[in-house]
């Protein structure tokens, strides 16, 4: 199974990123991620 997720704003972030979701569709298949998350802080979301 593939996953492309579309992460529109931070409530998407906080809902989909940083709760067990993605960790648990990880499972399943890869997971994409579509979002408009700064560069500089895409370290502190993974």
């Amino acid at each position: 199974m593939n996953l492309l997720l579309l992460i529109p704003d931070g409530v998407g972030v906080r809902n989909f990123i940083l709760g067990d979701f993605l960790r648990q569709a990880s499972e399943k298949g890869p997971v994409y991620a579509l979002h408009t998350i700064p560069e500089n802080l895409l370290t502190a979301y993974s």
